[in-house]
């Protein structure tokens, strides 16, 4: 999960300074199976910091805890992250490059239910 932005010239313009970029890419993690569509906003908001704003819409199969059928959720959502120089942020800017895909994954981690259910009157393994 890796996907590197250069923001050089970001960093080199004025404060207030954007640019933004198209998002269009397949998340395959242990936990995760997502096609991730949208783009995202990245300002120079000071010395060594940028605001990045994600407007993306996630498609994701997972995986009913009560019927055991696989089933595709879709989700819009808008979120925002900083990025700096500081090594004791979360998200950080090394050698001028933002990653952009790690706060995507954090999101739709974060918008996981405890149990998930392809509809709210499923009745589940049918015998």
């Amino acid at each position: 999960m890796n996907e590197k932005i250069n923001i050089s010239r970001l960093l080199s313009s004025e404060i207030g300074y954007s640019e933004k970029l198209k998002i269009d890419k397949n998340i395959h993690e242990s936990d995760i199976d997502a096609k991730v569509t949208g783009d995202v906003k990245v300002t120079n908001i000071q010395v060594d910091e940028v605001l990045a704003e994600f407007n993306i819409k996630i498609s994701q199969i997972l995986v009913c805890d009560r019927c055991l059928n696989e089933f595709e959720q879709k989700e819009d959502t808008n979120f925002s992250e900083v990025y700096s120089k500081n090594l004791e942020d979360d998200y950080q800017i090394i050698n001028n490059e933002i990653e952009i895909i790690k706060p995507v994954y954090d999101e739709i981690v974060s918008k996981l239910p405890i149990k998930v259910l392809c509809n709210e009157n499923c009745p589940g393994i049918k015998k």
